[in-house]
Order: structure tokens, then sequence, then C-alpha cells
């Protein structure tokens, strides 16, 4: 497994890329699913990050943490919330995995109150339900 510098793994630029058969791939052959980096992203952070729903999906499959923390104790759905840009599938799936949407962060920042305060795209819509 080549880790690098700031310990990211393989799994870790897959899931950014958003490259679901390499991330298929990795967890196969047994990749670390849960391996945190110096920043404390595991790759369902980088998914939630890239807002792509095919690899956060694979990734919860394989038993993905919904709730490992950043170094700024940010969950994937609160990535997922920051980055969503209208799109809200990640969220959706997050939320429908179980993540908590009141896990507040360092700052006291949950990624429901995340979506209240971001001025674009009606993220907020993505909480009516929790």
């Amino acid at each position: 497994m080549n880790i690098d510098k700031d310990d990211r793994s393989e799994l870790h630029y897959a899931a950014l890329e958003g490259n679901a058969e390499k991330v298929r791939a990795l967890i196969q052959s047994g990749a670390l699913i849960n391996r945190q980096c110096k920043q404390g992203w595991a790759a369902l952070h980088c998914a939630a990050q890239t807002n792509c729903c095919a690899t956060a999906s694979l990734l919860l499959e394989a038993g993905a943490d919904l709730e490992l923390r950043d170094v700024f104790g940010n969950t994937p759905l609160w990535r997922a919330t920051m980055s969503c840009k209208g799109d809200g599938s990640v969220i959706e799936l997050l939320l429908c995995a179980g993540a908590n949407p009141n896990a507040e962060n360092k700052s006291g920042v949950s990624p429901v109150l995340l979506a209240k305060t971001i001025g674009n795209d009606n993220v907020a819509q993505f909480y009516e339900k929790s």
C-alpha cells in the first residue's frame, strides 16, 4: 500500500478523483477503509468533498465510519454539505446511512447549521427531514 507524506493512501486519491472502479478494486484488495491522513480525512471525507455518490456508496458498503472527524472536527456529512453545490445526493446518502446531522465540529458548527448559513444552492433543503 502506497502512503504519501501526508499519510494519504491510494484509496484517498481514488475517492478524491471520484474513481469508483479504482475504489472498488482497492477495497477488494484490502485497503484500510477508515485510514485517516494527517488532516484526519478518511476516504469517505474525500468522496464527500468531491460529491461522488458512487464512491461514497462503495465506501459505506465496505464499512466506512460515518462519524470519523478530521482535525477540525468535521465529519464526512459536514464535508458533503460544504461542497454540495446544489447536488445533495451524497448528503442524502449519508443521512440515510445514519450520519448525525447535528454533530458539531470544533467551532460548534453542525452540518445542519452549515446548511442554513450557506447562502446559495439552497443546501438546507436536503435537511428538511432531519
